[in-house]
């Protein structure tokens, strides 16, 4: 039997049989007197833009409150993915971008994320704006499966909302300090009150965090992942009786190391005297990075700057028993990255990349009444965006030795190899509608649906030829797609909530930088779409002290974008047809009033499933040597399983003081890199964290220690100068953390 029949099977039984063994076992739970009069708390979010209780909601729906984030020292989009499961999130070799891998669905370099980020609302419109910290949080929601019937073009894997704290009709504050290995800091503070009682309220928060980094240059004997970067954000409420306001702005400044690869020569080839895969080496990596050594030896450090800016305008009023809804973004980012391109001891390779990027975006939508029968919501979004994107590519004098940053930048025997560089202008508009009808009291049929219409223009503007593109050369393309949604949920009684959910994803095409294009590939890639189809329960029992929700699921895409690593450039291809099975299962037990258990775990069976041909060349001849099929290989960035179990303790041990404790464990499957399924991360990996503090009533001290078994594994790859690069995961870290809240 094949792995894909397997996991068809156990998910269509665990299914069908999950919810009927609830049901038993609710009713039996109903009828013990003894329980407690303490329950697992009721979370609220708003993923389906109205108010609502996590468990009433039929989909696959994770979410975080206030003190979550807390306990598990969430403070990074990447600590977000780490507890949700099929979910998995890769550093790039921008410190200012994160690629987020969700059910199958990955983002190619130079690509948009499958997952659609909002914060406050706003969706943040490239990934230059999603890795930011968290700070001051309110709640942050996990939406997975297609979600394009109200969240639009892009979130074809899923959606996450991040809610920050409102201003506060009372005056309270709190300060944080952080200290940690190699010098690590952060300091986080904020204000909140009236100025002028229950109608205009405001909050002021901020954080600074600064470390020299824990990878080591073999040259220099320098850290090269260091960080240095603040954020500052302000908000203000105006309650006007059935207006609000709501006016927030951010900005962020930083300067970062970055593309701190391993770079080494890759084993020979499993073919004789065939040295080419369409633009780079086969083989296997030449290293392990198991044993803890790991070895950065660019003679050239990579410096990252970049600042954002981000700003929303939320207006709302009551109208005909709903509410009328505007939110309206600006958000601009600049972004700059040069050092070293091949990543040896010798000069050979410069890269000098900036990403620019200035977005408008507004949405108008309508709730009716929720309390009806029927209740919908619809509304109208428009976007526009200019993206500059550079990356050229500089030939180095080919000396052996340390270089300074200013030293490189300024060398006079650098010259141009390729000059890529694009402006992408794009404009957006979306209408959608999502309607709920409570046929019964226990059945409740959805269905919504939104169309997109995105026109994007791209021209190079390089001063130098990319290969055999010119100047001024220009691109347009439309992409438009209708995507609807489907879902019956079946209440079986107050405690268990069964459905099944049909949904279609869309992701628009993007523009291969000019460089690619000139290398042969496509102009643009086409556009991404994901349909699937899942089964899912979300249950509540034993008075409210357990929670357990599954979902089993099954995708078909079409145009699944990949990227690819090819001779410098950056370039991004798709597969005609890829496939993914999967499982997913949430669980929570409050096993007492002060101990609560937390399990989560995907699995995913995600293949190629059309017929994707590498030729093999003869390097000296130049001729096809072998032809491969890729049909029936994992899908790249794709684990099959992936396990998170977690353990909060938190109790008296005084009048005024709480023990706080916490230990959690990850397991992520190995994956690949690439098509031919030649290239991994070094196979599974293990996670352990555990914290350990002490709570007053008004401040708090906490000691962590992350990763407490110094597991180390690859978590980016890339190609360059003839060999593989790959990034590290952070090694051991620990640290203390003092707060103080009034």
């Amino acid at each position: 039997m094949t792995n894909k029949l397997k996991i068809a099977l156990l998910t269509g039984v665990a299914a069908i049989a999950l919810p009927l063994c609830l049901e038993g076992f609710a009713v039996a739970a109903e009828t013990d007197s003894s329980n407690s009069d303490w329950v697992i708390g009721e979370v609220m979010v708003t993923a389906r833009k109205r108010e609502e209780r996590i468990q009433d909601i039929p989909e696959s729906l994770t979410a975080f409150t206030a003190q979550d984030v807390e306990n598990a020292g969430i403070t990074r989009i990447a600590d977000v993915a780490a507890h949700i499961p099929n979910i998995i999130l890769q550093p790039s070799y921008r410190q200012g971008v994160v690629n987020i891998s969700a059910r199958g669905l990955t983002t190619p370099q130079q690509g948009d994320s499958p997952v659609v980020l909002n914060i406050d609302g706003v969706q943040a419109p490239a990934q230059d704006f999603i890795n930011q910290d968290l700070f001051d949080i309110e709640r942050i929601e996990v939406l997975k499966g297609p979600q394009g019937a109200l969240y639009g073009a892009g979130a074809i894997a899923g959606a996450i909302n991040i809610v920050t704290k409102q201003p506060s009709n009372e005056f309270e504050g709190f300060a944080k300090a952080q200290y940690g290995k190699n010098d690590a800091q952060r300091y986080s503070a904020g204000l909140s009150g009236p100025i002028v009682e229950d109608k205009l309220l405001f909050r002021v928060a901020g954080v600074y965090e600064k470390r020299d980094g824990y990878i080591r240059n073999s040259l220099t004997n320098d850290l090269v992942d260091f960080v240095e970067e603040g954020t500052i954000r302000g908000s203000l409420f105006a309650n006007l009786g059935e207006v609000r306001v709501d006016l927030r702005a951010s900005y962020m400044d930083g300067e970062n190391g970055a593309s701190f690869y391993e770079s080494f020569p890759l084993l020979p080839d499993p073919v004789p005297e065939i040295d080419l895969l369409f633009g780079g080496p086969l083989g296997r990596l030449g290293s392990d990075i198991s044993n803890g050594q790991y070895v950065n030896h660019s003679n050239v450090q990579t410096e990252e700057k970049r600042d954002v800016l981000t700003t929303s305008l939320k207006v709302e009023f009551d109208l005909a028993g709903g509410v009328v809804t505007s939110v309206t973004g600006y958000n601009k980012s600049d972004q700059e990255d040069f050092g070293d391109l091949d990543f040896q001891p010798v000069d050979i390779l410069l890269q000098d990349v900036r990403f620019d990027a200035e977005v408008f975006n507004t949405e108008l939508r309508y709730a009716s009444d929720a309390s009806q029968r029927f209740r919908w919501v619809g509304g109208v979004f428009y976007q526009e965006r200019d993206i500059y994107n550079q990356v050229i590519v500089l030939l180095g004098d080919f000396t052996t030795g340390h270089k300074t940053l200013e030293e490189s930048r300024n060398n006079p025997a650098n010259s141009i190899l390729t000059d890529g560089r694009d402006t992408i202008d794009s404009q957006a508009w979306g209408v959608f509608l999502s309607t709920n009808y409570d046929i019964t009291d226990a059945l409740t049929l959805t269905m919504a649906a939104r169309y997109d219409r995105v026109e994007v223009d791209t021209e190079y503007v390089g001063e130098a030829p990319a290969f055999l593109a010119l100047p001024g050369q220009t691109a347009s393309r439309t992409f438009k797609k209708l995507q609807p949604k489907f879902n019956l949920a079946y209440k079986v009684n107050e405690d268990v909530l069964t459905y099944v959910d049909l949904a279609r994803g869309f992701r628009t095409g993007v523009p291969n930088p000019t460089a690619a294009f000139a290398g042969g590939l496509p102009r643009f890639i086409e556009p991404e779409v994901a349909d699937t189809a899942e089964v899912g329960v979300k249950s509540t029992f034993m008075d409210g002290r357990v929670i357990l929700n599954g979902a089993a699921f099954y995708s078909d895409i079409e145009n699944r974008h990949h990227y690819f690593y090819g001779a410098s450039l950056q370039s991004m291809t798709t597969y005609d047809k890829a496939e993914v099975y999967g499982l997913e299962v949430d669980f929570i037990f409050l096993l007492t009033q002060e101990l609560r258990f937390q399990a989560s775990g995907g699995l995913m069976n995600a293949e190629i499933a059309s017929n994707e041909i590498t030729e093999y060349l003869n390097f000296t001849t130049g001729e096809v040597a072998l032809v491969v099929n890729n049909k029936g290989n994992t899908l790249p960035d794709t684990p099959e399983k992936t396990l998170n179990l977690s353990l909060d303790y938190d109790a008296p041990i005084t009048d005024n003081i709480n023990i706080v404790a916490r230990a959690s464990y990850r397991y992520v499957d190995g994956v690949y890199f690439d098509t031919e399924n030649f290239i991994d991360d070094g196979g599974s990996k293990n996670f352990v964290d555990l914290r350990l503090g002490l709570r007053g009533e008004q401040w708090s001290i906490t000691g962590f220690i992350d990763n407490v078994t110094n597991e180390r594994t690859y978590s980016n790859y890339a190609y360059s100068g003839g060999a593989g690069n790959y990034l590290p995961n952070r090694p051991r870290l620990w640290g203390v953390e003092v707060g103080f809240r009034f």
